[in-house]
């Protein structure tokens, strides 16, 4: 009997059978995307708009968490962009306020070319 070793399409094969989901997607923009997906929001007056920009053509949905004073909601977020109205223009929102999301955060994508540039 031969030995087999995991590899990592064995794993991925491992968690869609056990979850009867395909998270394909996930691992494409996770393990094999050297990018982090970033997640943009834009706001005219009262409307919020969320979406997602990833590497490559593998689809993305990711459920995000929207704190609009203390209500906290959550919304399905793609590529594809998807508002929520606030309740007035002067709303105060926090998009992943617990920052469940491994996402890209601007700040260290400064700091470092920042530091590149040293």
């Amino acid at each position: 009997m031969a030995i087999h070793f995991a590899d990592t399409q064995d794993f991925i094969n491992a968690v869609n059978e056990q979850t009867n989901e395909d998270y394909t997607w996930f691992f494409e923009n996770y393990l094999y995307t050297a990018k982090l997906p970033k997640l943009e929001q834009e706001r005219v007056g009262d409307l919020l708009t969320l979406y997602c920009k990833t590497e490559g053509d593998a689809k993305f949905t990711v459920p995000v968490e929207v704190k609009v004073g203390n209500k906290l909601r959550t919304v399905l977020v793609s590529k594809e962009p998807v508002s929520i109205k606030l309740p007035n223009s002067d709303s105060h929102y926090i998009v992943d306020p617990l920052n469940k999301i491994l996402k890209e955060k601007q700040y260290l994508a400064e700091y470092n070319e920042q530091q590149l540039a040293e």
